[in-house]
């Protein structure tokens, strides 16, 4: 284990915040490098070659380079903190833990995104409704889950829980514009 972490992040990136927040809740002591994406600093030489798909966040330990939110989540709990609650060694706990980040990241995640790029890039009425309608047909199903435990994954929190409470906060704010 390197004894040095350095995450590039963007502060209004929902995963650079996931991640941001799991170190604080952990206490692993991370180097912070802000990405200013509005300036397109990601798409600069020396950014591409730590992640080609010019995102953020990106997590450096020592020689090893992690470009998901998600990987770096379940990465920064199994090398500092192995078998915490937030991802414990249990396969089935695990299993469950990583189903539900692969729905945030594969469902809420791009729907959230879509409604903010619709709004900002100033897409039709139409296509505004239509990426809203999207963001609530997540929303229901988000809580569908949660009607069945007290958290995403189970009973306590885990770095499921994590990984989507800054989506879950941004849909919140989406969700009280009225299209």
């Amino acid at each position: 284990m390197s004894a040095k972490l350095t995450l590039y992040y963007f502060v209004g990136s929902m995963p650079s915040r996931a991640c941001v927040i799991l170190s604080k809740v952990l206490n692993i002591p991370i180097e912070l490098r802000s990405i200013n994406l509005y300036e397109r600093e990601q798409h600069s030489e020396w950014y591409k070659k730590l992640n080609p798909a010019k995102k953020v966040p990106v997590l450096i330990d020592g020689d090893f380079i992690l470009t998901e939110s998600r990987a770096i989540l379940a990465y920064l709990v199994d090398t500092r903190h192995p078998g915490n609650s937030l991802y414990p060694k249990d396969e089935k706990k695990r299993a469950a833990i990583d189903e539900r980040l692969h729905f945030d990241g594969s469902s809420v995640f791009p729907k959230i995104s879509n409604v903010f790029q619709s709004r900002v890039m100033g897409k039709s009425e139409t296509e505004c409704k239509k990426t809203f309608r999207e963001l609530t047909a997540v929303v229901k199903t988000l809580e569908e889950f949660l009607s069945k435990s007290e958290y995403f994954a189970g009973n306590g929190m885990t770095i499921a829980d994590i990984s989507i409470f800054p989506n879950v906060t941004a849909s919140l704010e989406f969700l009280h514009f009225r299209i």
